[in-house]
């Protein structure tokens, strides 16, 4: 009985011990595949279906309409910051139904429009910061790498989603995610024109639990830094869907959210619910150990 408890000891230490295991599926989205479901590394961004015939794949995620989504959801993924960050040739465009009609680069500090509001004379990035708007580039996210951007536009939003299964029913898991708000190179000048500032929000949920993350408001072509964000959810079935949902304004020239380092592990027993759990092993090796009083012999 002793050698049992101690074992018990031993495997509660262990579990307290042991990293709990991420069971999101690419949730730094690396992995890509082809139509045929190679392995692939893109040099350049795409629209992830089902509102397009994407040459790629995201494995483990799924996009998918909002019910306002008029235009279909416009969810993209971009293979890394540099790459996100050429504004030069549209051949870096990523792939989208939008791309040969207008440029879906991420504006990263590159602003120079042309084509002055109302006066038709060109100004420059100078213009733009004598005002006041500066700038930040994209920088890598704290999972580095690739990343998706999601459009807040609500006639063009949608949630990206992935199934999670394996949970177990009333146990706590810790959520990680890292997000930023940007926007798209084309969608700059007409909002610094028309004198707008552009807020971004993440809603995102769990089965049926959800929250939103603080409304961050931008200037125009502005980064806002990547926000690292933790937050513990209860399981309430062995498999829920984990979403996540861009929301902005104004809507035609919005925001994307961009996405990045998605995990999610069951939270540990925490070291003091140990100690009491030790404690009662303890306490049994100690009962166990006492010997049985030995009934006195009557004298003959």
């Amino acid at each position: 009985m002793r050698s049992f408890l101690l074992a018990g000891v031993a495997v509660l230490a262990a579990t307290a011990a042991a990293p709990a295991a991420n069971l999101i599926t690419n949730g730094g989205f690396e992995s890509v595949l082809t139509t045929a479901g190679a392995a692939a590394s893109p040099g350049r961004g795409f629209e992830l279906p089902p509102n397009f015939a994407a040459p790629f794949s995201l494995p483990g995620w799924t996009s998918s309409n909002s019910a306002t989504a008029s235009g279909g959801a416009f969810n993209l993924w971009f293979p890394g910051s540099v790459a996100a960050a050429t504004s030069a040739a549209p051949g870096t465009d990523p792939t989208t139904r939008f791309t040969a009609s207008e440029r879906q680069n991420l504006a990263n500090g590159s602003f120079a429009p042309t084509g002055a509001p109302g006066a038709g004379a060109a100004y420059t990035q100078a213009d733009v910061l004598a005002v006041g708007t500066g700038f930040g580039a994209i920088g890598l996210s704290p999972a580095g790498g690739a990343f998706v951007a999601l459009d807040g536009d609500t006639q063009f939003n949608g949630p990206l989603s992935q199934t999670v299964s394996g949970l177990v029913p009333g146990q706590a898991y810790l959520l990680r995610f890292a997000w930023a708000a940007g926007m798209f190179d084309n969608r700059v000048e007409p909002t610094y024109a028309a004198g707008l500032s552009i807020q971004n929000s993440l809603t995102v949920s769990l089965g049926t639990d959800s929250f939103t993350t603080p409304t961050v408001t931008t200037v125009p072509g502005q980064f806002t830094g990547w926000f690292s964000v933790s937050r513990i959810f209860t399981a309430s079935a062995a498999s829920e869907t984990l979403s996540f949902l861009s929301i902005g304004a104004p809507n035609g020239l919005p925001p994307v959210a961009l996405l990045d380092g998605v995990s999610l592990t069951a939270v540990p027993v925490p070291a003091s619910a140990l100690l009491f759990g030790i404690g009662l092993l303890g306490l049994g090796v100690s009962l166990n150990g006492r010997r049985a009083p030995v009934a006195p012999v009557a004298a003959g």
